[in-house]
């Protein structure tokens, strides 16, 4: 049994909760105040399935949740944030803004993604409707989603001390090596494989980008502008393994 199943399950047997306040609202309230009962509750669903399922360390990093835009927060600062749906899988936690804006400032809604066919995100969400519904959603209202650490089967659901084997080596400790290319960093993305692409592209070409993990326009601007200069490369502003294996070459000749 893997932490994914058993999110999976705390999050099935809510299925038909209706109303507030309910087991959950009450739960929360129960642990953050009464203001909470009546609340919208569609992050309280996601913190109390992971607390009840033994993934309260990588779900919720410690902590409770109901304020989804902080929630996608924490997952941007740990590295562990995705845009759109590219890579989405079971137990992800996704985050919707129904006026399309793609800003994690804009996050309106949180669910648990249970499966994935033809572009289609089939979820659990707590608060639609003020029920506990299974959902299919599509990448028109999804901001991006969280990967937790879930663990193995056979292991403990707890926080892993070390970053994600995603995450390329050195980058938590400020390298300034190309990153793997691996996931892909566009536009949106995230993280210190982001900040680690631009402290490279700064060392490479002065690209002069502040070093904050997120891949703006500017950071889109400096990748371009090194396609253009390295050459044989589409230019699209879009880091991935073969922007990766120009920039790595480039880096090695920078002293």
């Amino acid at each position: 049994m893997t932490g994914v199943e058993d999110m999976v399950r705390a999050a099935e047997r809510s299925l038909g909760l209706t109303g507030r306040p309910n087991t959950i609202t009450r739960w929360y309230s129960q642990r953050n105040g009464p203001v909470f009962a009546t609340a919208p509750w569609c992050n309280q669903s996601i913190t109390y399935w992971a607390n009840t399922s033994g993934n309260a360390g990588p779900v919720c990093f410690g902590r409770d949740y109901a304020f989804t835009v902080w929630h996608a927060e924490r997952f941007r600062r740990e590295g562990q944030w995705h845009v759109d749906i590219a890579g989405i899988r079971r137990g992800d936690i996704v985050f919707f803004d129904w006026d399309e804006t793609d800003r994690i400032g804009a996050i309106d809604h949180i669910g648990l993604v249970t499966g994935v066919r033809d572009g289609v995100v089939y979820t659990i969400e707590g608060n639609t409707s003020d029920a506990c519904l299974r959902r299919a959603r599509y990448a028109s209202t999804i901001v991006g989603y969280g990967r937790p650490e879930y663990a193995g089967p056979g292991q403990a659901a707890v926080r892993a001390p070390t970053p994600s084997p995603a995450v390329a080596p050195g980058a938590a400790t400020g390298s300034d090596a190309a990153p793997p290319g691996l996931p892909m960093l566009r536009r949106g993305s995230a993280g210190v494989l982001v900040k680690q692409l631009q402290r490279c592209l700064n060392k490479v070409q002065s690209s002069r980008l502040q070093v904050d993990g997120d891949f703006g326009p500017m950071t889109s601007g400096a990748v371009k502008a090194f396609q253009t200069r390295a050459g044989g490369l589409v230019v699209d502003g879009e880091y991935g393994p073969k922007t990766a294996g120009k920039l790595t070459v480039a880096r090695r000749r920078v002293r």
